[in-house]
């Protein structure tokens, strides 16, 4: 994964996993970072990606899901010998709850709104 120009703007898209990414410090699961500037990369450690538990006070989680795909004839190019992440973030609502905190009847609003943003994991610019 390289940084990625967007509008003129240089991303890391490293940036984007770094509140999923975890050291092992035994170091029995091999990963690494491309870029020289992490808390990673650092000689004797590797890092794994993994969703993020219920925080009890906001609620927030994430789930991560992986897909390896083999190199085979009858998957299509984009496909061919490549992994897929895939990242719901987001936070659990109660029914029950409170309309001032986004709960309630506004659980199942298609507004954004402040809680929204606190579940949601950016780009973030260099």
């Amino acid at each position: 994964m390289n940084n990625e120009e967007i509008g003129g703007k240089k991303y890391s898209t490293w940036a984007y996993f770094k509140p999923l990414l975890f050291k092992d410090e035994e170091g029995t699961i091999p990963a690494g970072c491309p870029e020289d500037n992490n808390d990673f990369a650092k000689k004797g450690t590797t890092a794994y990606l993994k969703g993020r538990r219920i925080d009890p006070e906001t609620k927030i989680t994430t789930i991560i899901g992986v897909a390896k795909f083999e190199n085979r004839e009858d998957l299509t190019l984009a496909f061919k010998n490549s992994t897929l992440f895939m990242s719901i973030s987001g936070w659990l609502c109660d029914p029950m709850g409170s309309e001032e905190d986004f709960e309630g009847s506004l659980c199942f609003s298609q507004e954004f709104n402040d809680r929204d943003a606190l579940a949601q994991i950016s780009l973030s610019g260099n």
